[in-house]
């Protein structure tokens, strides 16, 4: 292969991608919104107004007359069961939840130490848990004062229900950096396509063919345009959002997975297409199957298991786990070596696919 023809050839792309419309209208123009968005975004950790379930095994009304009069601001749901109260917790519906057992009251009615545990939401804030577990206590001590004119003695302790993807508070616009670079990886299922479309559409590819230019160096420098576009849009959305911070090298690994993911899509899209429209009517489908995942990242409630197998769940976990959760090499490697082999495995398919289409005409 000559180094020379394929860097003529990656000149030509990018003049072609940036004269077109649809490019700068799926490419460009949402990388500039995207940034835009993540500094209107809140950089403080806003919290909802707390809410407890409570379980009891026994009658407590005076527990909950106690709450009802000395606790008002802080809102409480009786819960038919523990497995109830564990999913309502864990879903974040409630912000804790005490399971209220024979052996707490009768250690009270004793006056030995009452051994409770908060569980409390994913997410929360220790000040936050903190101050529930404060309100517990005052909660039981009144209702101890009620029932035996005496003080309590308890000791609260806290449990994590799920997993506390927000064990340092994460502001919600860095919560977003994951997503907002998958929908961008995603937005660029077109940019390969486009120019392979437009090319057989003006039937100039067998003309390039027939210059002293291989099918291999055609291929190769397609699939580098296509390839680097996307990284660098990306880098630039990382740059520009300070998050190419930490783990860098294992970042800009996940990123040109995505990027060799996206491409191979885009040139499996093309293969198959006829025209721009036809091209433009198959991405947009594929967007939307590539973009499903994506929610589960902010909402893993929302996130059914079949969901996993879609690799941009994977890119998107992977980078929040990079950014946002601080992962290190051991805990990451294995999800992003998968992603790499499937997107290896995409643009493999799609220039398979494309060299075919060519060699048929």
């Amino acid at each position: 292969m000559n180094a020379r023809t394929i860097l003529i050839l990656l000149d030509k792309e990018y003049r072609l991608l940036l004269r077109n419309k649809i490019f700068l209208i799926f490419s460009l123009a949402p990388l500039a919104a995207l940034i835009a968005l993540y500094y209107v975004l809140p950089a403080e950790i806003s919290q909802e107004e707390p809410s407890v379930a409570v379980y009891s095994e026994p009658d407590t009304s005076a527990f909950f007359r106690a709450w009802d009069e000395g606790a008002e601001a802080v809102r409480y749901e009786r819960m038919p069961s523990v497995q109830g109260l564990m999913n309502a917790v864990k879903s974040g519906e409630h912000s804790a939840g005490i399971i209220i057992t024979e052996k707490i009251l009768k250690d009270i009615e004793n006056g030995k130490t009452a051994d409770v545990t908060l569980y409390t939401a994913p997410g929360l804030a220790d000040e936050y848990v903190r101050s529930l577990s404060f309100i517990i206590e005052i909660v039981f001590s009144e209702m101890t004062y009620r029932m035996q004119d005496s003080t309590l003695i308890i000791a609260t302790k806290e449990v994590f229900v799920g997993e506390n993807i927000l064990e340092n508070a994460v502001p919600f616009k860095k919560q977003m950096i994951p997503l907002m670079v998958s929908v961008l990886l995603v937005m660029e299922v077109f940019s390969l396509g486009i120019s392979l479309v437009e090319e057989k559409e003006s039937r100039s590819i067998k003309a390039i063919l027939v210059a002293p230019v291989g099918m291999g160096e055609f291929l190769l420098a397609k699939s580098l345009a296509g390839i680097s576009i996307i990284f660098i849009q990306i880098l630039i959305y990382l740059t520009a959002t300070g998050a190419l911070v930490e783990q860098v090298p294992l970042v800009l690994w996940v990123v040109f997975s995505g990027a060799v993911l996206t491409t191979g899509v885009s040139a499996l899209l093309a293969a198959f297409s006829i025209d721009m429209m036809s091209l433009v009517s198959k991405g947009v489908f594929a967007m939307i199957i590539m973009m499903v995942p994506l929610l589960g990242i902010l909402f893993p409630g929302m996130l059914s298991p079949w969901m996993r197998i879609i690799p941009t769940y994977m890119l998107a976990d992977s980078m929040s786990h990079l950014i946002n959760r601080g992962a290190i090499w051991h805990e990451i490697v294995a999800q992003i070596t998968v992603l790499s082999i499937i997107a290896a495995a995409f643009l493999t398919a799609g220039i398979l696919c494309i060299r075919r289409k060519i060699q048929c005409q």
